[in-house]
């Protein structure tokens, strides 16, 4: 959870910068123009990709620390990735380097381990 010194620095760390709009912008775009791949080669995503999953994300569903990672491999959008790391933690959430910085840590760095 955050505390109210965190949400006021966050808060004031967009509105000073005049930042919200470009940080939400994303969202809307997403839904106004989606994403098409410039190839029909699979995957879709051929950079090598890492995921973290955390308890509080929403993707994927139903998914908990034990069975979030088989959910995914087994689920639709694995075939879109090229998948090289795959890690699910008991705690967390859209926020993850505030709400478990080992996580985010340990995946960025497990991911590109694997790449050497």
């Amino acid at each position: 959870m955050f505390s109210k010194e965190d949400i006021i620095t966050f808060a004031m760390i967009y509105w000073v910068n005049q930042t919200i709009g470009s940080s939400i912008r994303v969202y809307s775009n997403a839904n106004r123009y989606p994403w098409k791949p410039s190839h029909d080669r699979p995957p879709i995503v051929e950079a090598p990709a890492g995921f973290t999953f955390l308890a509080g994300d929403a993707y994927p569903p139903l998914g908990n620390e034990e069975n979030r990672v088989d959910i995914f491999k087994n689920g639709p959008m694995t075939a879109q990735f090229n998948t090289v790391y795959a890690k699910a933690f008991k705690k967390g959430g859209h926020f993850d380097p505030w709400e478990n910085p080992e996580a985010f840590f340990e995946g960025i760095t497990d991911t590109f381990k694997l790449l050497k």
